[in-house]
């Protein structure tokens, strides 16, 4: 069976979209004087604890990721779905694709609109922008939920998005790569 590769176009577009994103949050935090959460002076935990931690907690979220999709069918259905929306991507293609939307979710929703809103509505808000067509995909929904949640947390804890950053990329970096494993 051929690998079906990445759109280009599909993956430029996302990229675009995540830079315009990051560009309205900073703007939007400026204009209401809101904090964003990214200031290291502010930080409680040293980068690399921080950055470390993310990780670790990125790789627990892949592992739990890739049990739930060699166990039940509406993973491995959603994972399918996911592989015709966005073909294979690259590692370089990953890359980028896990950079741009683990910053930009990162600053929009933990950043921005938790200082605004408190960490339980922005992660009801990242759970519904993670809303995808097709009945099966509503685990994803709560499960972007939850790690919302979890992404909040972290960011309260350690006082700025390094951790849920690092996180975020993790979980998206390794799960696009995974779609290969179809």
């Amino acid at each position: 069976m051929k690998r079906p590769a990445a759109d280009a176009a599909v993956l430029t577009g996302a990229v675009l979209f995540y830079g315009f994103m990051v560009l309205v949050s900073v703007g939007i935090a400026r204009w209401l004087d809101a904090p964003l959460f990214v200031l290291r002076s502010e930080a409680r935990w040293p980068v690399w604890q921080s950055a470390g931690a993310g990780a670790a907690a990125g790789l627990a979220v892949v592992l739990l990721s890739r049990q739930l999709t060699a166990r039940f069918a509406w993973a491995k259905t959603m994972n399918g779905q996911f592989r015709e929306i966005l073909g294979i991507p690259s590692m370089r293609q990953a890359t980028l694709l896990a950079g741009a939307s683990a910053v930009a979710e990162e600053l929009a929703f933990r950043g921005l609109l938790m200082s605004l809103l408190g960490p339980w509505w922005s992660s009801l808000l990242f759970a519904a922008a993670h809303v995808a067509p097709g009945r099966v995909t509503w685990h994803w929904t709560l499960f972007a939920g939850l790690l919302g949640v979890a992404f909040a947390k972290v960011t309260l804890l350690t006082g700025d998005l390094t951790a849920a950053m690092v996180a975020h990329f993790t979980v998206n970096y390794f799960n696009l790569l995974a779609l290969e494993e179809g």
